[in-house]
């Protein structure tokens, strides 16, 4: 009889710490999920930023060249009465 009466209470002893250990873990877990989930979220959302700013760079950058193109360079100098510089005219100033 004490030998049953042993192994009940040590089966419950082990049920309890198994559930305790459960209540303990299982809150860590779902918090340690829901921070993952929002840094996904975070980072797709700054993937997709990240993404739409390369597309306005690359726009910007082919109206730069459109802009400084030798065609509208030629254009802005005859709107504007300019002429090329002489050799005289030109200051080169070293780059160290």
């Amino acid at each position: 009889m004490k030998i049953k009466n042993k192994t009940k209470n040590s089966t419950r002893k082990i049920f309890f710490f198994t559930l305790a250990l459960f209540f303990i873990f299982a809150p860590i877990l779902v918090a340690v999920r829901m921070a993952t989930l929002q840094i996904r979220y975070k980072k797709a959302s700054l993937n997709q930023e990240f993404s739409t700013l390369l597309a306005k760079n690359k726009e910007l950058k082919l109206k730069k060249a459109n802009a400084l193109s030798i065609k509208n360079l030629r254009f802005f100098a005859q709107k504007h009465k300019m002429h090329q510089p002489k050799a005289d005219h030109i200051i080169v100033i070293p780059w160290n």
